[in-house]
């Protein structure tokens, strides 16, 4: 009999789990009827019968009847506590709802973190435009919702891999970018190619950057090429700036150099800054369009403003020699000074060489032109070498120095300049800077002798044979064979 009873009691359970539901159900659709007939007394009733049996769906349309007044006295704090329970119990609608008050502050206190709340429950359960917001929220962040960078490209993959194209750039900047983490170039790749193919822009450039420098993908340049060239046409700087550069070292030269320049122009009218000094040489040389000096100077101008040293230098090179540009020996040395104090070599070298010799209107200075010549010196040409030996030697623009003046003739003579060989040769003869020996002297002197011309030959002539003179006929033959065999060094 026991047995009986509670199986009997455990049938009542179950009728009663199948029965309630679906009596919930008839209150709603009863209610949904009523309510289009503008009968609110009746549909709101229906509503609280289903509510109060716990229908998520009977607890947002009743909380929809306090919300406007339909049945029932307008009561936002009500209409409040039923969409509460029905957003607790997944109802989606309410949860919109609630994330929409709590977002605006209208009929409560505004609360980012509640809207996120919310909105994020009802993105979890699909809802496309609540992911994005939620997305969104935790992006930028707001008063009491502190910014998650995790939780907002958690909310954009949901919306995302839903196919909505807004969703797959973010998500494909957060992995390009490494905003969330370390650059994931593969993951870029997947969702900015989604985007690009979809007409997006900045990522049509990225999926050309990536098939470019093969960065999550094979590298594939004429693929780098369509995708730059779908940025382009929509007016993308940086894509036609990437695709004009690309197409001057592209397979189809002859076709794709008169695009490019037309692609770079693109790029550098909207100001970007990478292309000016490409610009600047095409025109400078020639080879791609026609040769357009004063186009040049304009374009080394701007690249010039930018801090690009070579720029820096080509414009001083430019006001030297009146190219594009009248001569401007003043505005000149002062760009090659800005190229030098930026590291640049040959500016160096150039100052070294303008204020050495002067002429046109500048004054020989010797002490910049040492300045200048001996930042270089250890690495620069044989004759700078040998210039700042003489420099040395004669007490110009810096104290005599013997020793560090043979020093540099020294490596200058040994890579084969003849002027350094020839003062070398005295140093030895004399025994100045270095221990006098009249060997090295004939060696040094014979060197100079067989490749100086004119007057200075003639001087390094006479100095070899009166050294020979003076040496025995055994150390006179080593000496000429040491001649022989002498080779520049590198």
């Amino acid at each position: 009999m026991l047995k009986f009873l509670i199986s009997k009691s455990f049938l009542v359970l179950v009728l009663t789990a199948i029965i309630l539901p679906s009596n919930s159900l008839a209150d709603i659709e009863a209610g949904k009827r009523a309510l289009k007939d503008g009968d609110y007394d009746s549909a709101t009733s229906e509503f609280r019968s289903s509510a109060e049996k716990g229908s998520a769906e009977g607890q947002f349309y009743l909380a929809e009847s306090f919300f406007h007044g339909r049945g029932v006295l307008q009561d936002f704090s009500e209409s409040i506590r039923w969409y509460e329970k029905s957003a607790n119990q997944g109802y989606v609608q309410a949860q919109n709802v609630l994330g929409n008050m709590y977002y605006s502050g209208k009929y409560v206190n505004q609360d980012f973190s509640k809207a996120a709340l919310w909105f994020g429950k009802a993105g979890q359960s699909g809802d496309l435009d609540a992911a994005k917001i939620t997305a969104a929220l935790y992006f930028k962040g707001a008063d009491g919702l502190e910014k998650n960078i995790g939780k907002a490209l958690e909310f954009y993959l949901i919306a995302a891999k839903s196919g909505d194209i807004d969703s797959q750039e973010m998500v494909g900047y957060f992995a390009f970018s490494g905003i969330s983490g370390e650059k994931n170039y593969k993951d870029a790749f997947t969702w900015y190619e989604k985007a690009a193919k979809a007409g997006r822009v900045y990522p049509q450039y990225a999926v050309g950057w990536m098939y470019q420098n093969g960065q999550g993908v094979k590298v594939d340049l004429k693929k780098a090429a369509e995708f730059y060239e779908l940025a382009a046409k929509q007016g993308n700087a940086q894509a036609a700036g990437s695709l004009g550069l690309l197409m001057l070292t592209g397979d189809d030269q002859a076709k794709s150099r008169g695009q490019a320049v037309k692609y770079l122009l693109q790029a550098a009218d909207q100001g970007v800054d990478a292309v000016y000094a490409q610009l600047a040489w095409i025109y400078f040389e020639g080879s791609v369009v026609e040769k357009n000096e004063s186009a040049a100077f304009k374009w080394f101008s701007k690249a010039a403003e930018l801090n690009d040293p070579q720029s820096k230098y080509m414009l001083g090179y430019c006001l030297q020699n009146g190219i594009g540009t009248p001569k401007n020996l003043k505005s000149s040395v002062e760009w090659f000074e800005k190229s030098a104090d930026a590291g640049y070599l040959p500016a160096k070298e150039t100052l070294g060489s303008i204020f050495f010799f002067g002429g046109d209107g500048v004054a020989v200075d010797f002490a910049r032109a040492y300045k200048w010549y001996s930042q270089i010196v250890e690495g620069s040409s044989p004759y700078v070498q040998y210039l700042v030996g003489h420099m040395l030697d004669e007490g110009k623009g810096i104290a005599k120095d013997a020793k560090r003046a043979a020093n540099y003739y020294q490596i200058s003579a040994e890579r084969g300049e003849a002027r350094a060989q020839y003062r070398l040769a005295w140093f030895y003869f004399d025994g100045v800077g270095v221990s006098k020996d009249l060997k090295r002297a004939y060696v040094w002197s014979n060197l100079a002798a067989s490749t100086l011309t004119g007057v200075e030959r003639e001087d390094a002539e006479k100095l070899r044979n009166y050294v020979a003179s003076k040496l025995e006929d055994n150390d006179l033959k080593r000496a000429q064979q040491e001649s022989r065999q002498w080779k520049p060094k590198e």
